[in-house]
């Protein structure tokens, strides 16, 4: 599972409840390389347990924040000379500073500052659509009168779930490229023998 989570639940031998929803620190470090993460983390195992004592609206809530939590770190970290306005602006904020709507399709933004982010923005597009749709979810989960009854706090934890994935599969392909490089130019210093 991305982050190290597992979403089973298990009884150990001492009788005690065990939700071994288990964010592993290493993981994360290694991944994320946030260390601050791990905390945030916690908060998608409480959504977790609140739905399995069935408090269906309420752990929806919970999952948003969790996501916002996971998005706003990843993208702190992919585009690092954006973190102010990362920080500072709600997800759909980032997603409209970076992507304009067209065609029901998100669309970079024709910025000159972003130029040098482009590659990184092309690359998560997809990505942004699926956040953005997911945090809208967990957005009607706090109005009073719902209007996206088709979806469940279930899609959310799905929906999470995905995202995680997508961004360990990304970290961990640009650390492979990194490494690749690194030997590469090990490489060239070698002289046939």
């Amino acid at each position: 599972y991305p982050f190290g989570i597992s979403s089973t639940i298990g009884l150990p031998q001492q009788g005690k409840l065990n939700i071994c929803l288990i964010y592993s620190p290493k993981c994360l470090t290694k991944i994320l390389q946030l260390p601050a993460t791990i905390e945030k983390l916690h908060v998608f195992q409480e959504a977790y347990m609140i739905e399995e004592l069935g408090f269906l609206e309420s752990s929806g809530m919970i999952y948003r924040k969790a996501l916002e939590f996971v998005v706003k770190d990843f993208l702190n970290l992919l585009l690092p000379k954006f973190q102010n306005i990362i920080s500072r602006k709600t997800i759909g904020g980032i997603i409209s500073h970076f992507y304009k709507i067209e065609n029901d399709d998100l669309m970079l933004q024709p910025k000159p500052n972003f130029d040098k982010i482009s590659e990184e923005l092309n690359t998560i597009r997809l990505l942004a659509k699926k956040i953005r749709n997911t945090f809208n979810i967990g957005n009607d989960f706090s109005h009073y009168e719902r209007r996206l009854m088709d979806f469940t706090s279930k899609d959310m934890k799905s929906n999470i779930l995905q995202i995680a994935e997508f961004i360990d599969h990304l970290l961990e392909e640009r650390k492979l490229q990194t490494k690749r490089k690194e030997l590469n130019n090990e490489f060239k210093n070698d002289r046939l023998i």
